[in-house]
């Protein structure tokens, strides 16, 4: 409301010549005009990446983009290069993450020990079969979340 009766102040100084009926007619016109016009070009924040004044429209991660803007949408980049990082799976086209710098590894921590899976991180070894520690073959597969765990193979 009190940005109406701003935008209506200023709407009636600019226009002086016309009558309190039609200022207020053009007035609510050019108000909403205005209004969808910042709705639709900004002044929230992306859906997809949380970037400040602006929308998905444009973002980099929106498929459906005609015009892709990254210089408008700072936040899409990380999560751009986080998206690169997932490799696809084989069977439902899901994704899984990819293994980073520290590989797939044997593990010395006590909760690796101690388990009948493999002493490794699921997550860094998705796609593979490994011997687990109580002597069965496991292999690691993601999940509708693309989180990797070990199954036990039969």
């Amino acid at each position: 409301m009190k940005k109406w009766l701003e935008f209506l102040n200023l709407f009636s100084e600019k226009n002086q010549h016309l009558t309190r009926t039609e200022i207020l007619e053009k007035a609510k016109i050019s108000f909403i005009k205005l209004k969808h016009y910042y709705e639709q070009y900004g002044g929230g924040n992306c859906t997809l990446c949380g970037s400040p004044d602006t929308n998905k429209s444009t973002c980099p991660q929106n498929p459906e983009a005609k015009n892709p803007n990254s210089a408008k949408h700072p936040n899409a980049q990380a999560a751009l290069v986080r998206a690169n990082s997932l490799k696809p799976l084989a069977k439902k086209g899901k994704t899984a993450p990819a293994n980073d710098e520290r590989g797939c590894k044997k593990q010395t921590d006590e909760k690796y020990k101690k388990r009948p899976s493999p002493p490794f991180p699921a997550n860094q070894c998705c796609g593979e079969k490994i011997l687990g520690n109580d002597g069965n073959m496991y292999e690691s597969r993601a999940d509708k979340n693309g989180t990797c765990r070990w199954i036990l193979l039969k």
